[in-house]
């Protein structure tokens, strides 16, 4: 018996099908032996073809969807992370957050960081496109962040918005807010 799994996730709704998935290996019938190792001298072609009933994959609902949400369907958490933390107004912070979860990593895409208020209203947020990299069960994130104001004095929980197929409904995991020190600006 042969057990071959994998993980697939849906890219839209629809049924997925699993008779069209075949397997084919040859099975040997007789060995021969060298010096070295064994060897098929005979075999025999064994094709094995998926059984099961389709499955349906519903779309995700509309009701309840966040303004941030980019896609991410599974259960997340968000932790955050920016340097440095004592800069004058307008100078860069790079911002650094990191999204877990037993989601296709590879497949995230980031918070929509323009869309949170919280943030847009006390920092300039660059339009750089962020890939993200996988690593250590994470996908991290980079971007560069500048204080508007000297009045500024954090930087606010960043929001992740996620769809729990647990609980069939959306989420939003929280940063912790990361404390800031803005100076006025040096004018010459």
């Amino acid at each position: 018996v042969y057990i071959l799994e994998t993980t697939t996730f849906p890219a839209e709704p629809g049924k997925i099908d699993f008779s069209d998935i075949r397997i084919t290996g040859n099975y040997p019938v007789e060995l021969g032996q060298t010096m070295l190792s064994l060897r098929m001298i005979r075999k025999r072609t064994i094709i094995a073809q998926a059984k099961g009933d389709p499955i349906e994959i519903k779309p995700l609902p509309g009701d309840g969807r966040p303004p941030d949400f980019s896609g991410a369907i599974g259960d997340y958490r968000i932790t955050a992370t920016a340097r440095p933390t004592d800069v004058p107004v307008g100078d860069p912070i790079t911002l650094t957050y990191s999204i877990h979860g037993d989601g296709p990593l590879e497949r995230l895409r980031p918070p929509k960081l323009d869309r949170v208020k919280s943030l847009t209203a006390d920092f300039e947020i660059s339009g750089e496109s962020l890939g993200g990299e996988v690593e250590s069960g994470r996908k991290v994130f980079t971007q560069t962040i500048r204080a508007l104001r000297e009045d500024v004095t954090r930087i606010p929980p960043i929001p992740f918005s996620y769809f729990d197929p647990t609980a069939g409904k959306y989420q939003v995991a929280y940063s912790s807010a990361i404390p800031l020190k803005v100076r006025p600006t040096q004018r010459v």
